[in-house]
């Protein structure tokens, strides 16, 4: 069977529809349910924010181009192998935090991860069409698509026609499941009474049967109606004004906020005086950084302990882009000024990495320095001081539903939907590291950990929870107060002048 092709040139609702969802990390295509996909998106084992990234930006390319899956794949599998993402690997479940082989990037996921949105979308965008059209075009009629097999329920009902705002379509609005190529067609009374007369249709609803279905996931029990694949049994497309109006509600809300928030409180001073910063970034800079801080509500208290450890520790930053922190011939260019600015002999070598597309930023016990990655596109100035602040509380709210975030940072990106505009939160988490190389504690001291990264081990758990404890102490004490009250006392320990660095 030749390849199905969407049709080029999109309704502008289909892309809107698929443009407005939210980043969201997940594992386990349970862990995103039913309603939930109208505004996330997510990819099941996609826990790093650059191949959620790649494979968001490659599925808008397709659909607002009408590519053929040949066309999407040709150019993302590259780019997948290039991130690590392809095959078979041993990944932890975040939930069950057990350890085991999963299947990644492959064509045969790559076919069901096109196939799923560019038909969710524009469903999604044919119900916003038909909602304006209803008045001439009442009626909705179940169609068969190109498939060479079709489930035999949703054979029986095809040629059903129903007004277009009958329960029906709430839960059986194409498509119904994986691979399912149905679809309707929306037709004006006249054309509903010449199609009844032809006696090859029908204007009653089918009884609908429902099988309870477990999420083994959550534990929660669904009633799933018979002939649909648990979690297809809903309408993408209704969903999206209440989203809308949302949406408008909090923005409102945050206009209030904004007329009748105090003035701010002066800057606390980051960092100690002369270049602690050496940038290849326009938009970021050591001021930048100081700043962006200086815009979370209530870190200041932190921001000033951080403060006193850098004036003590004197650990300097390099902002750099990511063929800058690799082993090409862009890295090598930089090891003189790199080196005369660390001035501690170091130069090559103090900032590469074999795999830079796998990191936001990394540092070693053997330096007084970290290496962070941005874009040159990046602007320290439009981060918001706010939603870093939250990002905290939304990985404290996924943890209590037992769908823990994969980072802080992570959560920020998720929280601002984009990608790569985390380099503050990476920069702390970054900092936390030799923070925690001073405060000298080589062991998780306790079993609770905020995010999946935070389990990796000792360093990230850290780190993890440093960050944390920057961004929103309050919001980490309300969840854990001994492990904030931890880090009160391990920024002190770490800028002591008796402690000894871990080696």
């Amino acid at each position: 069977m030749a390849e199905y092709r969407f049709p080029s040139s999109p309704p502008a609702d289909a892309l809107a529809f698929f443009r407005a969802k939210r980043y969201k990390p997940g594992f386990d295509y349970r862990d995103v349910w039913r309603e939930e996909h109208r505004h996330a998106f997510t990819v099941a084992k996609a826990m790093q924010m650059d191949v959620l990234t790649s494979i968001r930006e490659s599925l808008d390319d397709a659909l607002q181009n009408g590519q053929t899956f040949a066309q999407f794949k040709r150019d993302l599998i590259p780019e997948l192998q290039r991130q690590g993402w392809w095959g078979r690997e041993v990944r932890a479940d975040p939930l069950t935090r057990e350890r085991r082989e999963v299947t990644l990037g492959t064509p045969r996921r790559l076919k069901t991860i096109y196939s799923t949105n560019m038909r969710t979308a524009r469903a999604a965008g044919q119900w916003q069409r038909i909602q304006r059209r209803t008045k001439t075009h009442p009626f909705l009629v179940y169609e068969l698509g190109p498939s060479e097999r079709h489930r035999a329920l949703h054979e029986s009902w095809a040629g059903i026609i129903l007004p277009a705002d009958h329960a029906f379509w709430k839960t059986h609005f194409p498509p119904n499941g994986w691979g399912c190529k149905c679809r309707v067609r929306q037709i004006t009374r006249r054309e509903a009474d010449q199609m009844m007369e032809s006696g090859r249709y029908s204007d009653k609803a089918p009884r609908i049967r429902r099988r309870e279905w477990i999420n083994e996931r959550t534990g929660e029990a669904f009633q799933v109606p018979v002939g649909i694949d648990p979690g297809w049994d809903y309408n993408p497309g209704t969903g999206r004004v209440k989203a809308l109006n949302d949406t408008l509600k909090r923005s409102e809300t945050a206009v209030k906020k904004a007329v009748s928030a105090p003035a701010p409180s002066p800057n606390v001073a980051l960092f100690p005086d002369g270049d602690n910063v050496m940038s290849t970034i326009k938009g970021i800079d050591q001021a930048g950084i100081e700043a962006a801080l200086n815009r979370i509500p209530g870190a200041a208290p932190q921001i000033k302990k951080l403060s006193e450890f850098l004036q003590v520790r004197k650990i300097k930053t390099l902002a750099l882009k990511q063929t800058e922190m690799g082993t090409g011939r862009k890295a090598w260019d930089l090891r003189e000024r790199v080196s005369g600015f660390l001035g501690n002999g170091l130069g090559y070598g103090a900032y590469n990495s074999r795999h830079p597309a796998r990191v936001g930023g990394f540092t070693s016990r053997s330096w007084d320095h970290v290496v962070v990655k941005g874009k040159a596109t990046d602007k320290l100035d439009k981060l918001d001081g706010e939603k870093m602040a939250q990002a905290v509380e939304a990985a404290i709210t996924n943890e209590a539903r037992g769908r823990r975030t994969w980072s802080i940072s992570h959560s920020y990106e998720t929280l601002v939907n984009q990608t790569h505009h985390s380099f503050v939160s990476t920069w702390v988490h970054e900092i936390g590291h030799q923070v925690h190389y001073w405060q000298g504690n080589r062991e998780i001291p306790f079993k609770e950990s905020l995010t999946v990264y935070a389990d990796t081990n000792a360093f990230e758990w850290h780190a993890e929870h440093f960050t944390a404890w920057v961004l929103n102490r309050d919001a980490l004490a309300r969840w854990n107060k001994d492990i904030a009250e931890y880090f009160d006392d391990a920024i002190e320990k770490a800028k002591d002048a008796g402690a000894v660095k871990i080696r």
